[in-house]
């Protein structure tokens, strides 16, 4: 199963993750929302992709807006 390797640009910590070969095709051509490409993925998950900023950072960075 192929893996994915995001560091986040917060921390700098890296995150694996295990995707299929379908959902890696699918992440390389960009046509489709991360939701529907990774549905057993948390939200977290899910924003690891989409803004390289891991769950815990992006709590941080909100609960600092509060």
């Amino acid at each position: 199963m192929p893996q994915i390797s995001i560091t986040c640009i917060k921390c700098q910590k890296e995150h694996v993750f295990e995707v299929t070969d379908q959902q890696l095709a699918e992440l390389q051509a960009g046509d489709k929302h991360i939701q529907d490409i990774l549905p057993e993925f948390s939200p977290g998950e899910k924003e690891m992709f989409i803004s390289r900023i891991c769950n815990e950072c992006f709590n941080k960075i909100f609960e600092e807006e509060y």
